[in-house]
């Protein structure tokens, strides 16, 4: 069971990357202050990475050495963590959006 949670927490997280990926891809073409879109980009192309090497090594039988529950809790910190840099990204661009408006 745990090992179905953690591939869901994978295909979750890759999803939750790319979102935050293609958001501060468009911060970077605004004007403005961009190295916390730099900085939440290259994490989420990291973790992005990471979790795309892991679905391959889990598909090919080798998993992790770690306990399933610390995988769990890890990856679900980590899926957390991306929904915080996608909500701050989100607030940022609507707040460019609106300077861009006045």
């Amino acid at each position: 069971m745990q090992f179905i949670l953690s591939t869901i927490l994978s295909f979750v997280g890759i999803g939750i990357a790319l979102a935050v990926i293609i958001v501060n891809v468009l911060i970077l073409f605004r004007p403005g202050s961009k190295w916390l879109s730099v900085l939440y980009t290259a994490i989420s192309l990291w973790y992005g990475g990471t979790l795309v090497s892991s679905l391959i090594r889990q598909s090919s039988g080798i998993y992790c050495a770690m306990t399933p529950e610390k995988t769990l809790l890890i990856y679900g910190g980590l899926v957390l963590l991306h929904f915080y840099f996608l909500w701050d990204s989100v607030k940022l661009l609507k707040r460019q959006e609106g300077k861009k408006r006045k």
